[in-house]
């Protein structure tokens, strides 16, 4: 994930995630996500490391099992395939 420490949601930070991250501590393809989202005038980002608490096997496997619906129902679908920083 590059130098930048990648911030995730655990199940030891889901009160600090939800009152909401600094842009400056997302990595810069996160921050790029934002950008874009920001610019569409789209009003949610989902983002899998910080939407899916990462630590917790039910919450993975709810998640995940929303994905198609998600991605399906998306206006938008944003992917980073070969980002050098998170």
């Amino acid at each position: 994930w590059g130098k930048l420490r990648l911030i995730t949601t655990v199940k030891g930070k889901v009160d600090e995630i939800r009152r909401g991250v600094r842009f400056e501590e997302l990595t810069r393809t996160f921050q790029d996500a934002v950008r874009v989202t920001r610019r569409l005038h789209t009003r949610y980002l989902c983002i899998d490391s910080l939407c899916i608490i990462q630590d917790d096997e039910d919450d993975y496997l709810r998640e995940a099992a929303k994905m198609a619906e998600v991605y399906r129902d998306a206006h938008l679908t944003i992917a980073a395939t070969a980002s050098s920083d998170g």
